[in-house]
């Protein structure tokens, strides 16, 4: 036989029944709502009574009304036509999210470890909350939003990074293409860290340090006064022409040292050049230096230079050769590199040892004489002819 809609259950199935305890009243209470007598049997001594106000009985809601009392010794129960004790399985298919009700579904009806992450992705969504109290181990989760919030409460944290037993836990913040990262790594378990850093309220001033309260609150300071603060370190081993370094407002010294300097061709002085409002400066008569000498020597008398127009600037007066053994040793500094209302000095000393193992010594002076309000943004060392063949080069920042 066809069927119009679902075919049905091929199942019987148990209607409910209530039995009363009959006294002499014609009044009784159903145990199930109807909406009238028809959606009842009622059977008295046996025998099936017919429904209606002009007949046996009536019926609404849970009230009972017969046309006449009974006695204490009849017996009576009622068939429920149509309200099933057993209900049949629907078909597949034919349950759909309309007929569920709202949080029906609990925990204790989902299967351990049946959401996988294709369950749990819902870009259609803008907020998505994953975890709550739970001892199990997620892989990988991906929250891909514009904004993701983790949310602090009086007793935990927003986002705790658990260790693994073997590995400390470790915050990664990548670069845009995923393929670098700066990673912030909890203490490990020996040293039992217990403690909270607080940022401080603003982002803090050029050149400060972050220093602590000694309970974890942090503030921005200044460094001590004088300290010296590493910027830039080049060491050369092969033959290189210029040795330049960059200089910003950071700091309002900058000291360059170099030291075990060796020079490729033989009899040569080291010069060097500063880089003004951008520009590398090295013509135009544009620089003034004074030098003086010293030291022992068995050749010839020692003798200081100066210059009021230079193209470059003589550290020494005395020549370096390329002989074993000959090597020099600088230290150069400029103040106020960046400001625009004084002349830009530098001040320099210099010692090395000739070939004759006899020890040579120059400290001199420096200027750019030109546009006082240009600012010195790097200096260059060279020497006057060939390459600087070997050297260790530092420059330090003095606040």
């Amino acid at each position: 036989m066809s069927y119009v809609g679902n075919k049905p259950a091929l199942n019987y199935v148990n209607l409910a029944v209530q039995h009363f305890t009959t006294s002499a009243t014609a009044s009784y209470t159903l145990n199930q709502s109807v909406s009238d007598e028809v959606d009842i049997a009622l059977f008295i001594n046996n025998v099936r009574q017919q429904p209606g106000s002009s007949y046996a009985y009536t019926a609404t809601g849970t009230a009972l009304t017969l046309s006449s009392a009974t006695a204490g010794t009849d017996t009576m129960y009622c068939i429920f036509l149509g309200k099933a004790v057993e209900t049949v399985n629907p078909p597949a298919g034919s349950v759909n999210t309309s007929e569920l009700v709202d949080l029906a579904v609990t925990t204790a009806k989902v299967q351990s470890d049946a959401i996988t992450y294709d369950k749990i992705q819902d870009l259609g969504t803008a907020n998505r909350v994953l975890g709550g109290s739970t001892t199990g181990t997620v892989g990988e989760v991906q929250i891909t939003d514009s904004m993701s919030n983790f949310v602090s409460t009086s007793s935990a944290s927003g986002l705790q990074i658990k260790g693994d037993n073997t590995t400390a836990g470790t915050l990664q913040l990548n670069c845009e293409q995923n393929s670098h990262g700066v990673k912030i790594k909890s203490p490990a378990h020996s040293s039992a860290a217990n403690y909270t850093l607080t940022l401080p309220t603003t982002d803090g001033n050029t050149s400060e340090f972050l220093q602590t309260n000694g309970s974890g609150v942090l503030t921005w300071a200044d460094p001590p006064g004088g300290a010296q603060v590493l910027v830039t370190t080049q060491n050369i081993s092969t033959a290189t022409t210029n040795i330049d370094f960059t200089i910003d407002g950071t700091y309002k010294y900058y000291i360059v040292r170099g030291a075990n300097v060796q020079c490729v061709t033989d009899g040569v002085t080291l010069l060097f050049n500063l880089n003004v409002g951008g520009s590398w400066i090295s013509s135009g008569g544009n620089y003034s230096y004074s030098n003086t000498l010293s030291g022992q020597s068995n050749t010839s008398s020692l003798v200081g230079n100066e210059s009021n127009s230079a193209n470059d600037i003589k550290m020494h007066g005395s020549t370096l050769g390329n002989a074993t053994g000959e090597n020099l040793f600088f230290e150069w500094l400029i103040s106020a590199p960046f400001d625009t209302d004084n002349r830009k000095v530098c001040n320099y000393n210099v010692s090395f040892v000739n070939d004759g193992n006899n020890l040579t010594r120059s400290a001199g002076g420096a200027y750019y004489r030109i546009d006082e309000d240009q600012t010195v943004q790097g200096v260059r060392f060279k020497m006057s002819s060939g390459d600087i063949d070997k050297g260790y080069f530092r420059m330090w920042g003095i606040l």
